[in-house]
């Protein structure tokens, strides 16, 4: 059975009731045909992913094209619909029995052509000790894919302030100093609030995003993150950071 404190729909909703967070967190709800086509009518353009999933897996866009036809683009591939029934039941029989959930599309910034998100790291040496940033590494997609997740879609890490000079639509460097603060500041805030419930945790790993008008959004947080991505960074300090001082060795 599925331990229910790990899904994303839990999180999602522990973020969204800190009203300080709630600007940062993208609109979802749990997937139904209903639920479905109110976020395509507000939003045009929606993530479907499973509540318990990692690395990027089993994860649909639905697009609306207009004229009552749609898009469905998974990996690199994309797949056009003439009308909602043959969208639904596409979506409908690739989930099956699964729980997913539906989250308003956040039209990331990228790097040339390929999308980019940041993993921020944020841990605790232990239970009475205070947080800290501990590394944010930007994770580039492969040409094609809506997933970051290198291995998925065989994309690249770069150091984040390199990804955000390079950002297209272009970022001021005014701007860019005032972002790395605020990513370091939302991922703790958003530490702060799941704490509440998550008590015994020590470690985060949030997915952030910088959306083509240079806002920042919280894509969804790991409990038991991956730190492969720092690895293969030039500069090893962050990982020795994570995985040393604080004794994280996943």
């Amino acid at each position: 059975m599925r331990n229910l404190d790990m899904g994303k729909w839990r999180k999602h909703t522990l973020m969204c009731g800190n009203k300080k967070l709630e600007t940062y967190v993208p609109d979802a709800i749990e997937f139904s045909k209903r639920n479905l086509w109110n976020f395509i009518d507000r939003y045009s353009e929606v993530i479907v992913k499973p509540t318990y999933g990692s690395r990027g897996r089993n994860i649909y866009k639905l697009s609306s094209l207009g004229k009552g036809k749609y898009e469905i683009h998974y990996k690199n591939q994309k797949q056009p619909f003439i009308d909602r029934d043959t969208a639904f039941a596409y979506l409908e029989q690739k989930i099956g029995s699964r729980s997913f959930i539906i989250q308003q599309y956040i039209p990331l910034a990228k790097i040339e052509q390929s999308l980019f998100d940041i993993r921020v790291m944020t841990q605790r040496v232990n239970l009475t000790s205070p947080w800290a940033v501990t590394g944010k590494v930007a994770k580039v997609a492969g040409s094609g894919f809506i997933v970051t997740n290198n291995r998925m879609s065989n994309g690249s890490v770069l150091p984040v302030e390199k990804a955000i000079r390079g950002a297209h639509p272009s970022i001021s460097s005014e701007k860019n100093t005032s972002l790395l603060k605020d990513i370091d500041r939302i991922a703790l805030l958003a530490t702060e609030s799941l704490t509440r419930y998550y008590k015994e945790q020590r470690v985060y790993g949030f997915d952030m995003a910088i959306d083509t008008q240079g806002d920042i959004w919280i894509i969804e947080v790991n409990l038991r993150p991956l730190i492969s991505h720092f690895r293969k960074l030039q500069d090893q300090s962050m990982y020795r950071t994570i995985r040393y001082k604080y004794k994280y060795e996943r």
